[in-house]
Order: structure tokens, then C-alpha cells, then sequence
């Protein structure tokens, strides 16, 4: 048996348009010789032929269905020892014909495609008859009489094998490798060692099968169970293989694999002074996908996905899924811009809708390039550099981004601020800060905000803008979420044995507007933590509103069942209309402090703050004033009968311990005690 170099692999390095036109060209050229010899066989050759004859033939069909799968390689038939025990016994035509005949049957069997056909029919062709050549050259072969080989012959048999070999390796490693304007080198000396040990196996076991028929044709039958042990072996260790080095889910390779192939490509381009591209990429709103529909839903996203970044590839590339919703592509032989045109031609089909279950679910990616050697020659170097362009161009919304060096400080940053907010979320380290809420008409205080802060170890207070948009992109946003709940809860019981029974408004991110299980989790908690529903007022700004109206009104509908009152925050700053609002169960209105901050020194400002007061209060809402930072605002704001004013002119957001402090006795703000605290 010899271990042909993977076709798959080599012809990869042919452009699509080459591919074909080499395939038809090596089947036409072989094509033509076995339609030669078929012309020139000498007449009634095959009704003549001896059981030894049809014997071998028919082992040589045998080796070519019972394929064997060896690593690196594609599945390799096990004829080639029998083809060439038939071309020293019975000379070329008859083995060439034999062979092709095999290959087309099995060919055909597997349902392969005419072009392929015609390649496997014509390389064997070709090899063989080269081999046949020299061995008609070298030596008396093939001979009826006995004996069938003498001693002085092996140099001529193995100098043929020898031939057949190094046809092969230029049909399948050379030529592609040429007219792809790859280096073959590189293929030669990676596959020369195990190329030239089964070559020496397999002109070995030719002989002695022919020497065998020759003794007792039917002791050669004897020679089908060691390939049928072989075939066994092959098929069993493969799929413990693959086991371990494909994803389960998709049938892809894993981030093992993936990684292995890396490495390889890094050695070989270091030697070749090649260029290649990593690739990652990471779909955008998965997480979504699967809290709102279930994980089945998702499970079956990937399977469809896969598929389509297989089909925008070469064959000579690697598509893996690395975990999760990300994907790791290798493409070799492409420089930077072309990288980029690949990913964005993957992107661009991830986009058409995939049906699931009857439902149309749309997927969009953002994928980051690191590209060997401009990004590094190192392979850990490359997969953090893809990784890192990936993290840009989802911050950037671009799709695509090619790694820059430029912003790869502030990138990796971001990488190290990722790996701390996680931590942080999973060990409840960050905390809410809580800031008052007044009423106007009596400066009673009856709610407050929790805002939450990041007080980090190393870099002090982070701001919220700062590493919020992080935990959603992270995933996080949810556990977050439930865990400021979970701590306002607890502040909540606390306030209520000093006398303060305050209602406590937290925000709510875009991303819980998109969970059918988002209320059901906030019932859950709340029964678990003691906090009546109507205490806790979410906060959904007016943009997360209007990104999904539908879906939103859907859980915004869900959560006031609960018990949980609505706000909408930043009001003013979006696109929605008090029409829209009444529609859903919302019970106030925040006016975005940009609008109230500067309502005492631009008309057009306060005209803003009066006509939405006005609005919102013949629709039944309530309205809260945010940035009030003077006593003229508040002034003002009484005028228009604003409900609520909240801002730094009562006191700055404190961590809730310190609120009692911050409240004057009676848990009231009078109209002559609203300086600054």
C-alpha cells in the first residue's frame, strides 16, 4: 500500500480557475493512454485470462473500496500493491486497464465528481505506465515461464517503483505547486520520508504477491485479511482522531486542530518566505439567539453556519470552530488585502437568513486578520493579533478589521480590562452607588437610582461608559444585572429598618429587551430576595426602546405583570413619540439632563422640559427632571410641576450606607435647605 499525498491538499494550492483546467487536463492525458491500450490490447487477452489474472483483478477492485484514512492525507486505496503485482506478471496495458477500470467503479460508487473521476483514472494511468516503461527498460518483465522474477531484476523493480513514486509526487505535489506559485519544497521534504518508506513497503509487497499467485493462486486470497486488519486499524484510529480534534457540534476542526495547523503554516512559510492569514471571527447578538429561543435554536445556527464559511474558502484552507460563537479561519497564500476581501466575502453570506424550525433567523459577524509575517512570525503572536482585531471591529461596528499596530495598545488593553471585568462580575466586585430622587412639591425623598461603580484595584474608579458596552459585548450584562438586583435588595431591607422605605430604579441594558426570560428571572429574584415588585422601578433608555419596538413592548408588558415599574431614561434624546409610549405599561418619564441642565439659559431648552411635562401628564405619566444642579433649575421645575427632580444640587450618587446621612431629617429636602451637599 503506498500513502498517496492528499489531492485535497494539494490541488488546494490552485486557484479555482487553474483547478479545474489541470484536473482535465491530467484525466485527458491519462484518459487518452487507457483508451490507447484498450485499441492496441491484444485480442481476446481478457477471455483468455488465467484465474491468477482475474484474482489479482479483483483484488485490485478490493483495494480500491477498502480505502484507509492516514493523517495528513485522504483516504488512500489499498490497490497499488496489487496494480503492481499485475504489471510485473502481466505487463503495462493490462494493469493500466485493470486499475482504471477499478478506479472508475469505485469512483463512481462514491458518487464523485466526473472531474475528480477522471484525475484518480488519469494519475494512475500515467504513474503506472511510466513504472511499466522503465521496467520494460531495466528488465524481462513480465515473463510466463518460470520463475517469475530472478534476483538480478530487483534493482529494475525498485528503480520503477521508484519511477511510479516520483510521478506521483509531480502530478500531485510539483506541478500544483507550480502553476499555484507556491513553493513545493516545503511539500516534498514534509511528506519525503513517509512517501519513501511506503513506497519501499508496497514495491516489496508486489512480488511476493505475485510470487504467491504463482505458487497457489489461492493463497493470494490469504493476502485480503492483513488489508482488511490494515482498513480496520486505519478507520478506527481516525475517528478517535477526529474525536479529539473536531468540534462535536459542527464536524469542524477544533481549536486543537486549528491551532496544530497554525504552527504548521508558521514553519512552512518561515522556510518558504510565504505569507498566510488567521482569521477570527465572532457573530454578533449570539448570545441573544440563545437566551431568547433556547440553546436548541442556537446548536442549530452553528450546524447551518458552518457550511457556509467551508463554501467561501479554498479546500487548502482550514475553517475550525474555536468555542463558543467564534470561528478561526486559516487561509494560505494570500496577502493582507486579499485576506480582507475572503473575510468580507464570508460576512457578507453569514448574512442571508437561516431557517430554523420555521422561524427566519438573521446572524450578522465581525471578523479580525493577523497576517504572517507583517503581524508576526510567531504563531501565539498571530492568534492574539487576530483576536485583538476581531475585539476592534466589533468596538468599531466595521465587520472587518486588519490588525494595526497602531491600535493595538489601546486593543490589548481592552483584552486585559475584558479578563478583569469578568472577574469581577463572577465575584460580585462591582458595587451601586445610590443618588436620591426628589419630589418637587415637597422635597420628599422617595426613591433613589443605583448607579453602578467599578472601584479597580490598579486604576482606581471606571466609569461606566466605560466598561458597560464591554459587559454586553462579553455577555455579561445579564449576570451583571442580576446581581446589582441582588445587592439593591439587600440595601432595600437595610433602609427599611432605619425608617426609609425607598423605591429603587436601576438601569436596564438593550440586551435584557431582547430576552423572553428576562421577567421570569426578575420574578425569580425578587421572591428570592424579599423585595416587593413594586419597589423596583427599571429604567429602559429611550434608544434600547426604538432599536426593537416590538419585541421590547413584549417584555416591557412582561416585567409590569411582574409588578416592576417602568421608567423611560434619557427621554428626548431618541426617536419615540408619547403616542408610542402610551401604548405600553409605562408609568414615568426621565427628561435627559441635557435638556434640563441648561432650561434656565436657552429657551428652546425650556421649551423642551415644559412641553414634555405637559405631555406626559395628560397621558398619566410621571415625570423626572435628571441634572437639576441649582436652585433656579429646581425653581423653575416647580413652575412647570415637574413630579420629580434628581441631580447634584441634592447630593451626589453615595454607596448606601452613607445615604441616610445625605437625607435630612424626615427623610425630606425643604425648599430652604436645597444648597449643594
Amino acid at each position: 500500500m503506498i500513502a498517496i499525498p492528499s489531492t485535497r491538499l494539494r490541488l488546494g494550492l490552485l486557484p479555482r480557475d487553474r483547478l479545474g483546467a489541470y484536473m482535465g487536463l491530467v484525466g485527458l492525458a491519462g484518459g487518452s493512454l487507457v483508451l490507447f491500450f484498450a485499441l492496441h490490447l491484444e485480442k481476446g487477452f481478457f477471455s483468455g485470462a488465467s484465474d491468477e489474472f482475474w484474482i489479482l483483478a479483483g483484488l485490485v477492485l478490493f483495494g480500491e473500496l477498502m480505502t484507509v484514512k492516514v493523517r495528513g492525507y485522504d483516504e488512500v486505496p489499498s490497490s497499488t500493491p496489487f496494480a503492481y503485482a499485475l504489471l510485473l506478471g502481466y505487463g503495462t496495458v493490462p494493469a493500466v486497464l485493470i486499475q482504471a477500470a477499478a478506479s472508475l467503479i469505485a469512483e463512481a460508487k462514491d458518487r464523485k465528481p466526473i472531474l475528480q473521476l477522471g484525475f484518480r483514472i488519469g494519475q494512475q494511468a500515467l504513474c503506472l505506465a511510466i513504472a511499466g516503461g522503465v521496467l520494460a527498460a531495466l528488465t524481462d518483465l513480465p515473463r510466463s515461464g518460470s520463475p517469475p522474477l530472478h534476483p538480478y531484476e530487483v534493482p529494475g523493480l525498485f528503480t520503477a517503483g521508484g519511477a511510479y513514486f516520483v510521478a506521483y509526487n509531480l502530478l500531485t505535489d510539483v506541478f500544483p505547486a507550480a502553476l499555484g506559485r507556491a513553493s513545493f519544497p516545503g511539500l516534498l521534504r514534509r511528506d519525503l520520508g513517509f512517501q519513501a518508506l511506503t513506497a519501499a513497503v508496497f514495491i516489496s509487497l508486489a512480488p511476493i504477491i505475485l510470487l504467491t499467485a504463482r505458487f497457489d493462486v489461492t493463497m493470494t486470497l490469504l493476502l485480503v485479511l492483513p488489508v482488511i486488519a490494515i482498513y480496520k486499524g486505519g478507520r478506527d484510529a481516525m475517528a478517535s482522531e477526529r474525536q479529539a480534534l473536531h468540534d462535536p457540534l459542527t464536524g469542524l476542526p477544533n481549536r486543537t486542530l486549528f491551532r496544530d495547523r497554525v504552527d504548521q503554516a508558521t514553519a512552512r512559510y518561515r522556510r518558504e518566505a510565504g505569507s498566510f492569514a488567521v482569521l477570527f471571527v465572532d457573530l454578533d447578538h449570539f448570545k441573544e439567539i440563545n437566551d431568547t429561543l433556547g440553546h436548541h435554536y442556537g446548536d442549530e445556527l452553528l450546524r447551518a453556519l458552518a457550511p457556509r464559511f467551508q463554501e467561501n474558502v479554498r479546500e487548502s484552507d482550514t475553517v475550525a470552530r474555536l468555542g463558543g460563537d467564534e470561528f478561526g479561519v486559516l487561509l494560505l497564500d494570500l496577502r493582507p488585502a486579499e485576506a480582507q476581501m475572503v473575510a468580507s466575502k464570508l460576512l457578507d453570506s453569514l448574512k442571508r437568513p437561516v431557517q430554523i424550525e420555521g422561524l427566519s433567523l438573521h446572524v450578522a459577524a465581525s471578523a479580525g486578520i493577523a497576517c504572517f509575517p507583517s503581524n508576526g512570525q510567531d504563531p501565539d503572536l498571530l492568534l492574539q493579533r487576530a483576536d485583538v482585531a476581531m475585539f476592534e471591529a466589533k468596538e468599531q461596528r466595521s465587520g472587518v478589521e486588519l490588525y494595526s499596530q497602531s491600535r493595538d495598545d489601546s486593543s490589548a488593553e481592552r483584552l486585559i480590562l475584558a479578563g478583569e471585568l469578568r472577574e469581577a462580575v463572577e465575584q460580585n466586585k462591582l458595587s451601586l452607588w445610590y443618588q436620591p430622587i426628589v419630589k418637587v412639591s415637597t422635597g420628599e425623598v422617595s426613591a433613589v437610582e443605583g448607579l453602578v461603580r467599578w472601584q479597580h484595584p490598579g486604576k482606581g474608579t471606571i466609569r461606566p461608559d466605560l466598561f458597560i458596552p464591554l459587559a454586553e459585548q462579553l455577555g455579561l450584562i445579564g449576570p451583571l444585572t442580576l446581581s446589582l438586583i441582588g445587592q439593591a435588595a439587600h440595601q432595600w431591607r437595610l433602609w427599611k429598618r432605619e425608617g426609609m422605605d425607598l423605591s429603587v430604579a436601576l438601569n436596564v441594558s438593550v440586551r435584557h429587551l431582547m430576552s423572553r426570560d428576562f421577567s421570569s428571572d426578575i420574578a425569580a429574584l425578587l421572591d428570592e430576595a424579599g423585595l416587593p415588585a413594586n419597589r423596583l422601578k427599571l429604567e429602559i433608555t429611550e434608544s434600547a426602546l426604538m432599536a426593537d419596538p416590538g419585541h421590547a413592548a413584549e417584555v416591557i408588558r412582561a416585567l409590569s405583570a411582574v409588578g416592576v415599574r417602568i421608567a423611560i431614561d434619557d427621554f428626548g434624546t431618541g426617536y419615540s413619540s408619547l403616542a408610542y409610549l402610551n401604548r405600553l405599561p409605562v408609568h414615568q418619564l426621565k427628561i435627559d439632563k441635557t435638556f434640563v441642565g441648561s432650561m434656565t439659559t436657552s429657551a428652546s431648552a425650556e421649551i423642551i422640559v415644559r412641553s414634555t411635562v405637559e405631555l406626559a401628564h395628560n397621558l398619566g405619566l410621571e415625570v423626572v427632571a435628571e441634572g437639576v444642579e441649582s436652585e433656579a433649575t429646581l425653581e423653575r421645575l416647580a413652575e412647570l410641576q415637574c413630579d420629580y427632580a434628581q441631580g447634584y444640587h441634592f447630593s451626589r450618587p453615595v454607596l448606601g450606607g452613607r445615604l441616610s446621612g445625605r437625607i435630612p431629617a424626615g427623610n425630606e429636602f425643604s425648599p430652604a435647605t436645597t444648597a449643594r451637599h
